[in-house]
């Protein structure tokens, strides 16, 4: 399941009571999604890494009061108000730590504590969600008991770039890592052509038992360290490190393409008779740069700079629709587009966008 399907599924199964499982190959993303989540419904994510855990952290401490034990259970079980808890590496929890599970998945209780599963706003008011990798990647996990097994509802995430491109657009991504994916999708590069995601995501458990892959957690560290060292983004070595050295060596060649394209700042604030570079990589390049300065334009700016846009993409790609439809997708994605998007819909240069390339947009 893609990660823009995922949301309604999940509630779907709140509602109905479910713990939920999700699981994929290692760096895709479960983690910051589930974040991601909580974020959007406003409730709290209760982050429990199980694999740090023994047996006896989740029942608590016993105490003893009078002639009885009591257990006091540890902080992060005692939550008051809406929360999801996160059962993260959960398949990397020893066995026995699993088997303490098993109660608080199938019950919603461990011994004498319960969560609260009082329906508001039409879910419970405390649920849990666990993820994990799979067996077939091999990443030094164990194998979850049939009982704990069976007691969740499994949700297998593949990797998607259009879902990772819009997360990666709202977060400031740097643009070279978006437009080097958007190109390695559509052109073959010789590593995961058969991928419809190109180099976001490229695992091989053979291939990388030892050292870096690109996916999508590599990428956005390799997005950290070209924002804080610019300069880094041509040492392959560098990044190799976060990426592997062979994809690595492709993005700073990529990189060096779009050292030398036209001044898209300029073509947003009118010479629109610039002509596009021709070779594929550097129009990928181009397509990015030119999204990345409609995203800084003054708010001011916005609605002049993005009709020159557009004007552009129909003089210029008239006869090659997908650099145009890439550019206003990727702009599409962005927060500045919903500060611009009713104005630009009544103006003449969008009338004109939308009849030569109104089709494509929809694909």
């Amino acid at each position: 399941m893609k990660i823009r399907d995922l949301g309604p599924v999940i509630r779907a199964h709140e509602k109905a009571g479910n713990a939920i499982f999700l699981k994929s190959a290692p760096g895709i993303g479960k983690s910051a999604f589930v974040a991601q989540l909580c974020e959007e419904d406003k409730i709290e994510c209760v982050d429990i890494r199980l694999s740090l855990l023994n047996p006896v952290d989740l029942r608590g401490i016993p105490i003893v009061k009078g002639d009885k034990v009591e257990w006091v259970p540890p902080i992060f079980l005692v939550k008051k108000g809406p929360c999801r808890f996160f059962l993260d590496e959960i398949v990397k929890a020893p066995p026995a730590t699993q088997s303490a599970a098993y109660q608080w998945v199938l019950d919603k209780r461990i011994g004498e504590w319960r969560m609260d599963t009082t329906i508001e706003n039409g879910r419970p008011r405390q649920t849990i969600i666990a993820a994990g990798n799979r067996l077939i990647d091999r990443v030094h996990i164990h194998q979850m008991d049939p009982a704990l097994n069976n007691r969740f509802a499994h949700i297998e995430i593949e990797p998607d770039l259009e879902d990772w491109k819009e997360w990666a657009w709202k977060h400031g991504v740097h643009r070279s890592i978006i437009n080097f994916l958007s190109f390695t999708s559509r052109v073959p590069v010789g590593l995961n052509d058969k991928s419809s995601c190109g180099l976001l995501f490229f695992f091989d458990p053979d291939k990388h038992k030892e050292g870096p892959w690109p996916s999508p957690r590599s990428w956005e560290q390799v997005s950290r360290f070209i924002d804080a060292n610019p300069k880094m983004r041509f040492h392959g070595e560098a990044l190799g490190g976060m990426i592997s050295q062979v994809v690595a060596e492709k993005f700073v060649a990529f990189v060096k393409i779009e050292d030398n394209l036209p001044n898209a700042d300029e073509i947003i604030r009118g010479k629109t008779d610039i002509k596009p570079p021709t070779e594929v990589s550097a129009q990928y390049a181009f397509c990015g740069a030119l999204t990345g300065a409609l995203i800084r334009a003054k708010a001011d700016e916005r609605l002049n700079v993005t009709k020159n846009a557009v004007t552009y993409c129909v003089k210029h790609w008239a006869s090659d629709a997908e650099f145009a439809t890439l550019v206003m997708k990727d702009y599409a994605r962005t927060p500045e587009w919903k500060e611009v998007c009713r104005q630009i819909v009544n103006t003449k240069e969008w009338r004109d966008f939308t009849k030569e390339f109104g089709a494509m947009l929809l694909d």
